[in-house]
């Protein structure tokens, strides 16, 4: 069975994480998938944000 690797708040060495940035250049990699939390703030706006 092969692990699958998955990017936590995007590929964060180079870039901020949680931007897209972060995400697209994690897309280039060989990762499964990317990991984040998106919220919905009281004012109605969708942001990633990981809270744990």
């Amino acid at each position: 069975m092969k692990a699958l690797a998955i990017s936590h708040r995007g590929w964060h060495e180079k870039y901020y994480e949680n931007t897209l940035n972060a995400f697209k250049e994690a897309a280039k990699m060989d990762f499964y998938g990317i990991e984040t939390d998106i919220h919905l703030t009281k004012d109605n706006y969708w942001i990633a944000h990981h809270d744990a």
